[in-house]
């Protein structure tokens, strides 16, 4: 028999003595792991139980919004504002995005109990109160949550039964895409977006922007596919040197 040649058993000995290699991913990549999961978690309760009355996702409202302005039945030229008590903007969904077409404007007022609350005057029901809100302001002529055949179908009860389904049904269809918009960093939105089609599952326009120092700006804008969580990763490893810094 052949004796192992030193230098192997030597490495050997060394990797026994050092125990198992061990794998410590960073802090962003931890993050971003944690952000998948959410987003898995929340498209998953999506499209498995929000056809259950009165259902939603945990913090599942952006979603929710993004879903529903896609539907083909939900007019291009209809918005959803989400504003807090004192009528300011936080977040504004659309079809498509320019705000220019933007006739009619869905408004949900956002307080600070984490609850939706109705316009003064407005009553609206126990049941399914967010979705009522929505459907309380409406244009007349709208299809939404239309075409199904059962009793009290056309009815706003029959027609949240309708809405439900095909919100279910658009987030299972559009699961890569809503996806990715769920991993977005905060404050991606349609109307700053540089890019002919961005994605539909982002707001028009949400309120939660980052502040970010120019060089990451230049970087994003280079690598708009990439986290800006990465493009920080990237600095702090590989950080500019004065000159560069000089630039910026």
């Amino acid at each position: 028999m052949k004796a192992a040649p030193m230098g192997k058993l030597a490495r050997s000995n060394e990797q026994k003595a050092l125990g198992p290699d061990r794998f410590s991913p960073s802090t962003v990549a931890v993050r971003e792991h944690r952000a998948r999961e959410r987003a898995d978690r929340m498209i998953d309760q999506l499209v498995e139980r929000f056809t259950e009355k009165n259902y939603f996702p945990d913090d599942g409202e952006s979603a929710l919004f993004a879903l529903l302005v896609q539907l083909p039945e939900w007019p291009a030229e209809l918005m959803i504002s989400v504003q807090n008590e004192n009528g300011e903007d936080l977040a504004l969904y659309l079809k498509g995005n320019d705000q220019s077409v933007v006739e009619n404007t869905v408004v949900l007022m956002h307080d600070s109990d984490d609850a939706y609350v109705a316009p003064d005057g407005v009553s609206i029901s126990d049941e399914e109160p967010l979705l009522n809100l929505v459907f309380s302001q409406l244009p007349i002529s709208s299809r939404l949550g239309m075409g199904r055949n059962f009793p009290g179908n056309n009815s706003t009860a029959g027609r949240i039964v309708t809405l439900r389904e095909q919100i279910a049904g658009l987030a299972r269809e559009q699961r890569p895409l809503l996806f990715a918009a769920l991993l977005a960093d905060e404050g991606t939105c349609k109307s700053l977006l540089n890019v002919r089609l961005p994605n539909p599952f982002l707001p028009l326009w949400d309120r939660r922007d980052i502040e970010i120092s120019p060089v990451l700006g230049w970087l994003g804008a280079l690598n708009p596919q990439v986290p800006v969580s990465r493009l920080e990763e990237l600095l702090e490893r590989v950080p500019l040197t004065e000159e560069q810094q000089i630039d910026f």
